[in-house]
């Protein structure tokens, strides 16, 4: 896997505390109050009532795995193909679907539903991304 220093995020005022949650290592996500939704990305509105009533919490990390897919073209700057995009479900909300890199390449090939756990990955530029690994306790 290559060691490319990703872009630095600029956190909007609908983003800031996911990504202040992510500089702690912590994967910060707003649910709606009236709905219970988790809108991923974040947004000021929940899209299925909405209400505009979110709160932050801290998810489990908890997730199941929905689907991976392999690009072969140079997707990122600095990194070269084939890499590997991981979609996840998150455990609190499996309507809330987070897509990431594959970077340990540990959930590559795994039959959807398999049982994931989402843990933020910190990068040379000091900030966190979510990074998805099967969840070996689950699956044994």
């Amino acid at each position: 896997m290559s060691t490319a220093q990703r872009p630095i995020p600029a956190p909007s005022a609908e983003t800031r505390p996911f990504w202040e949650g992510a500089k702690a290592g912590t994967l910060t996500l707003a649910r709606c109050r009236d709905c219970g939704r988790i809108p991923y990305p974040p947004r000021p509105r929940c899209p299925d009532c909405l209400s505009d009533r979110l709160e932050w919490i801290d998810m489990s990390g908890k997730a199941f795995l929905r689907g991976w897919t392999d690009v072969h073209l140079p997707a990122l700057p600095g990194r070269e193909g084939p890499i590997c995009i991981v979609e996840c479900a998150l455990a609190e909300d499996p309507r809330t679907v987070i897509a990431m890199l594959d970077e340990t390449g540990s959930v590559h090939g795994h039959a959807p539903d398999t049982p994931l756990t989402i843990s933020m990955r910190m990068d040379s530029n000091g900030w966190g991304y979510p990074q998805a690994t099967v969840d070996t306790q689950a699956t044994s």
